[in-house]
């Protein structure tokens, strides 16, 4: 009985400690790929706490992989050229704007 628990407590505060690396503190928060993430990783965290024949590292490294992962994109997207407050204009009268188009490259 205490294993499971001890288990469970653990995966939870792992959960707890990838969410709040995140940067979040509400699903309204959230982007669409965060979502996406933060559903992986609760799954991620089901599995070794429902069945004790699996390692806990098996639950434990796919979340933090998918955590800095998710870091690491948040990062460029920030750094990114493309990624400015006011939307770029591509394409005029069924023309591309080259010049819009190479600040994205």
């Amino acid at each position: 009985m205490a294993v499971p628990m001890l288990r469970t407590l653990l995966l939870y505060i792992a959960v707890i400690a990838a969410i709040r690396l995140m940067g979040k503190r509400q699903i309204g928060d959230l982007d669409p790929s965060e979502l996406v993430v933060t559903i992986l990783v609760s799954d991620l965290a089901a599995v070794p706490m429902q069945d004790l024949g699996i390692p806990m590292v098996s639950g434990l490294v796919p979340i933090a992989t998918l955590i800095v992962l998710e870091i690491l994109l948040s990062f460029l997207a920030l750094k990114s050229v493309c990624s400015t407050d006011s939307p770029l204009l591509l394409s005029a009268a069924a023309n591309l704007i080259s010049r819009s188009c190479a600040k994205c490259v």
